[in-house]
């Protein structure tokens, strides 16, 4: 029930606001573009606004994030972030939340998504609503995943460093002379 009524309710916000923006964007390969990534400040004006970023992963499997935001100083200047959804290959779909911070006397609104994307083309959609012109930022990151085969190497080079250090320690005795009584570390060969 509450679902429909802010679903309700966003609806009547969208299609009473005037102006609508609609843009789409080409990004490339975002993999390429490592860090850091992607940013962009995009303009819009006051009304509805339905924005669409396409992108590509390449490499494999890439740890992915979005943010879409907005930093207001008051009240109007809110752009109000109804819904976002991103898209790709093999039907995938997943929906962005949208989340509100105060920070001081502003507010940041935005939506955002993180999650392990595979090799393929996508779209991040994203819709909201503003009662002024302004303009929010988009800022999106691919990072490959390590493959297993390097995760064993790490793995074995560590247990490795770890066995050297244990041997240099087991050669290496504390002791102390029967004279003085000072206590002396020596290395048995």
């Amino acid at each position: 029930m509450r679902n429909n009524l802010v679903s309700l309710a966003i609806a009547t916000a969208l299609a009473g606001t005037g102006t609508a923006h609609a843009a789409t964007y080409s990004v490339g390969d975002l993999t390429a573009l490592g860090d850091p990534g992607y940013s962009q400040s995009t303009d819009f004006f006051a009304g509805t606004i339905n924005d669409q970023y396409s992108f590509s992963i390449s490499g494999g499997p890439n740890a992915f994030s979005s943010i879409a935001s907005k930093l207001s100083l008051t009240i109007d200047q809110v752009i109000t972030f109804a819904s976002g959804q991103l898209t790709g290959p093999d039907a995938f779909v997943a929906n962005l939340t949208p989340w509100v911070n105060s920070l001081g006397g502003f507010t940041v609104n935005g939506i955002g998504y993180e999650g392990l994307l595979k090799t393929g083309d996508y779209t991040l959609s994203l819709h909201g609503v503003s009662q002024k012109d302004g303009h929010y930022s988009v800022s999106m990151l691919a990072q490959p995943v390590p493959e297993p085969e390097s995760i064993v190497l790490l793995m074995a080079g560590l247990g490795l460093i770890g066995g050297l250090i244990r041997r240099r320690n087991r050669h290496t005795e504390k002791v102390q002379s029967t004279e003085t009584g000072v206590l002396t570390t020596a290395t048995l060969v």
